[in-house]
């Protein structure tokens, strides 16, 4: 099935816009082929044809998900409220959620929210596989149980999803606000609004304080405490100074070219430490993972020539 979402131009310059057909809300329109282009219209595809108010797209939230089901076949839990605090232990979660799949006749949906709180720091120094996946893998092998979780941080990191959900599951990555999503909610013109964005970010729970001091404080905690604390504890770097100072170092220089060597010359040559090449790459690596900087590699090289080529590094918020 294709859908073409709002903003999507079909041949023929018809654009998808959001709108209400037959009182029916729309967010997109699943499209045939022929509309597309991809084939001839012919009078079978004439005849298969159904109106355009049956091919709308409804983008649902769990609530409205919750509308068309039981509300017994919904699981729904927030690891971060406090009253869930005893579910943040994996076999308590389990045998809640478990608890709740009664009927093996019917499908389950289950949304675990902030599912990071279920991962102790202790566990991510392991090299045994976390408690947590377990419980997942456990529900992934129930042919009735869809699930579905959230994570936002350092404990729970893309390539752990890889490794242990491959084939099984998929990833989604969600960015921070574009600019065009920031505007849809801040009360200004789009000059006062890019001079805000550019300073504070698109993080959305940034966006919605009202005070600069508010915005910057809850910046520094999330980066100090959410972010750097578990990237130092998670890998056990020893030296959280240094780790540190290359983030200032990065940051001070978005969109320059460079590479551990480079990096390594840096640390030398500016503050007089000496820190290996495979040190600096392993603490890049970390960042990327946790999706604080992303990595943009040149595209006209080839060969061995990928090893150690400068790249650039961008910050992602």
């Amino acid at each position: 099935v294709i859908a073409a979402l709002p903003g999507a131009v079909l041949p023929g310059n018809f654009v998808i816009q959001k709108g209400k057909i037959r009182d029916v809300e729309s967010n997109g329109m699943l499209c045939a082929l022929f509309e597309l282009g991809l084939e001839e219209k012919t009078e079978e595809s004439d005849e298969e044809d159904v109106s355009i108010a049956d091919r709308t797209v409804q983008l649902l939230t769990v609530n409205d998900f919750s509308k068309l089901l039981s509300k017994d076949n919904i699981i729904a839990i927030a690891l971060d409220e406090d009253e869930n605090e005893k579910y943040r232990e994996p076999k308590e979660l389990s045998a809640y959620i478990r608890s709740k799949i009664v009927n093996e006749n019917e499908q389950y949906y289950v949304f675990i929210d902030e599912v990071q709180y279920a991962i102790k720091k202790e566990e991510l120094k392991s090299d045994k596989p976390l408690p947590l996946y377990g419980v997942l893998n456990g529900l992934l092998h129930r042919q009735n149980v869809d699930v579905y979780v959230t994570g936002s941080n350092a404990r729970f990191l893309s390539k752990d999803i890889i490794t242990e959900f491959r084939g099984r599951g998929d990833e989604l990555h969600i960015q921070p606000l574009s600019f065009a999503e920031f505007m849809s909610v801040y009360d200004g013109n789009k000059y006062d609004g890019w001079k805000e964005y550019v300073l504070y970010g698109g993080l959305p729970p940034v966006v919605l304080l009202p005070t600069p001091e508010q915005k910057i404080e809850l910046l520094k905690m999330l980066f100090q405490e959410t972010y750097i604390n578990d990237i130092v504890g998670r890998h056990s770097i020893k030296n959280k100074e240094e780790f540190e100072e290359l983030i200032d170092i990065l940051a001070s220089g978005i969109g320059s070219l460079t590479n551990p060597k480079k990096l390594t010359d840096t640390f030398k040559s500016r503050k007089n430490k000496t820190i290996s090449s495979n040190t600096i790459k392993s603490y890049l690596d970390y960042l990327c993972d946790a999706f604080i900087v992303s990595r943009a590699t040149r595209y006209d090289i080839k060969g061995r020539k990928y090893i150690d080529t400068p790249q650039k590094y961008y910050f992602s918020d």
